[in-house]
């Protein structure tokens, strides 16, 4: 807790240093998108939409594009990736874990957006950053802290404003006394020990984790969002909710929280803020 607690501090240090030195990525401006097949797009308007007016150059593809490569003559061939097809249970024409890791060691950033069927292979490539899913199939459920509207009346989209104390992460209405609430749907996660790794928002204490009618896991901490700053300085933000970057969600009348904190994860995983830029140099001789 005591090296949680140093990081953040830290973290908040660097986005006091960084100031408002602008929104574009540090890292590069090119955006790889994939979703289960083209017409997905759709659902994801407000969130392409919104990288491209902060200059980023988005290229979406299917999972299936068997031409999807993170890497092109050993250069990383994109900046940034977008992972909106959580059942699919490979990327491109046979992307590897390693793949994944290699261009996160590489400087790249990684936004991995999963769901209650979730495949293996992403449970896994989450799990390379210190993030473990809960069981296939289940889902968070909450009977007190709800969207009142629009849920179907099964409970699944849950309210929670149990974010970190991350001011370098988060906009300061999160991070208040009184933060706002979100909304959340997905399967929830537990998180491993590690340094690198931020419980960014986690389940409120009403909320368990189930499948059908019974719980799975209920009582502890359980993760909805996490952050994880790699030692390449590369950012990895994983989500059990792929409906957090929706429009269902980030388009209704209560989702201004949503669309808020959906930008925050974006703008600091694809390094648009709390990142040290140098603006000069000066030598003196002694």
């Amino acid at each position: 807790m005591r090296t949680l607690g140093l990081m953040i501090v830290c973290m908040a240090l660097v986005s006091v240093l960084a100031g408002m030195a602008g929104a574009r990525s540090v890292t590069g401006n090119r955006v790889l998108v994939v979703v289960p097949k083209r017409e997905s797009l759709d659902k994801f308007q407000h969130v392409l939409g919104a990288l491209e007016q902060r200059g980023f150059t988005v290229t979406a593809t299917p999972a299936t594009n068997a031409s999807v490569a993170l890497h092109i003559d050993g250069e990383r061939a994109y900046d940034h990736a977008l992972l909106l097809s959580p059942e699919s249970k490979k990327f491109g024409g046979g992307l590897t874990i390693g793949d994944f890791t290699r261009f996160v060691d590489d400087g790249g950033n990684v936004v991995l957006a999963a769901a209650p069927e979730v495949s293996d292979f992403q449970r896994k490539l989450a799990a390379q950053f210190g993030v473990d899913f809960e069981k296939p199939g289940t889902t968070a459920v909450d009977h007190v802290a709800n969207l009142k509207d629009g849920d179907a009346g099964d409970h699944t989209v849950v309210a929670s404003a149990r974010f970190a104390r991350a001011p370098a992460v988060l906009s300061r209405r999160f991070v208040q006394d009184k933060p706002d609430a979100v909304y959340f749907k997905g399967i929830t996660h537990r998180y491993s020990g590690s340094p690198l790794l931020i419980p960014l928002l986690t389940a409120a204490r009403t909320t368990y984790s189930g499948g059908g009618a019974q719980a799975e896991a209920s009582g502890k901490p359980l993760g909805l969002v996490s952050v994880f700053q790699a030692r390449s300085n590369a950012r990895v933000a994983v989500s059990g909710g792929v409906a957090l970057f929706s429009d269902a969600l980030l388009l209704r009348q209560a989702g201004d929280s949503n669309r808020q904190f959906v930008d925050d994860i974006l703008q600091w995983t694809f390094q648009e803020k709390a990142v040290l830029r140098s603006t000069g140099h000066r030598h003196w001789l002694a």
